[in-house]
């Protein structure tokens, strides 16, 4: 498992580096994506101490690193050094991921995956040196972060973070700023042209990433609408098809669960307004 090497050698030569990322990258097709059910016996291994559960489950989840790490070019950190980062996030992921709460690990690794990145880029991807407190105070913002993300299986609110940190937003946002975290971390870098370990990755080996995106997209929905009362969620699950399911009229609705039409629109508008002002929501709207 090339990405297990590349993990547990990080003191090779750069050249060994890369010989190893791109054996990485033309085997990608090896490490199958798990499907939920999966990824939850491969975690369920993991916590009994399983070793060869834990390099499986790195392994088959490296695409979201490579997929991360290809964001995180062009910000004077080697491709193949990203990859060595995220794979240590993703590492400290399986090593603390908490199956039983019901989360895609995906949802869950991409934050530390992210993080792994933010820090290598923070560290050695500048020619000045940020100040050892800020550098501190980063790193309990990052920890606060990930202790939330496992929590919740979502990004934090602002507020949530303030009460974790001590911080302010403004602060945080501050911190953020000398350390050179902007607010476009999550858009695609620009191509580098001379990369190229990173053009043997075709696009259609990165289509899974969409559904990787969107299934946390959808968990933080389904999460919302879990929070509603019954009715708004009965309703808004049956509308939208939420449950997997094709949507479903006014009068199937009301006729599925009982009640009026007019009842069904009304908590059908009052489910609708509460997702709007839920931290949840809000969050997705914050990333896309």
């Amino acid at each position: 498992m090339e990405g297990v090497a590349i993990m547990n050698n990080p003191r090779r030569s750069s050249s060994a580096q890369a010989d190893s990322l791109g054996l990485l990258l033309r085997d990608l097709d090896q490490y199958p994506m798990p499907n939920y059910d999966e990824q939850v016996e491969l975690a369920k291994r993991v916590a009994t101490g399983d070793d060869e559960a834990k390099k499986q489950m790195v392994a088959a989840n490296l695409r979201l690193v490579l997929h991360w790490a290809r964001r995180y070019q062009d910000r004077g950190v080697e491709l193949v050094d990203l990859v060595q980062e995220g794979t240590f996030g993703l590492l400290r992921a399986v090593e603390k991921f908490d199956w039983e709460r019901g989360f895609k690990f995906s949802t869950y690794a991409t934050w530390w995956i992210r993080q792994a990145l933010q820090r290598a880029v923070q560290q050695h991807g500048r020619t000045i040196r940020i100040p050892l407190e800020v550098g501190e105070q980063l790193q309990r913002i990052d920890a606060a972060t990930a202790e939330l993300v496992g929590l919740y299986g979502r990004r934090p609110t602002d507020a949530e973070l303030d009460e974790a940190t001590g911080m302010t937003t403004q602060q945080r946002r501050n911190l953020e700023g000398i350390a050179g975290v902007s607010a476009s971390l999550d858009q695609p870098a620009s191509s580098d042209s001379s990369t190229v370990l990173g053009d043997l990755v075709a696009p259609d080996r990165e289509d899974w990433v969409g559904d990787v995106e969107q299934g946390m997209v959808d968990d933080r929905l389904k999460m919302a609408v879990e929070q509603l009362d019954t009715l708004q969620r009965d309703v808004l699950t049956r509308r939208f098809g939420l449950d997997g399911k094709p949507p479903t009229s006014l009068q199937a609705t009301a006729d599925a669960l009982g009640v009026g039409v007019r009842r069904v629109r009304r908590a059908e508008v009052e489910g609708l307004a509460a997702l709007e002002r839920d931290d949840a929501v809000l969050s997705i709207h914050e990333e896309v």
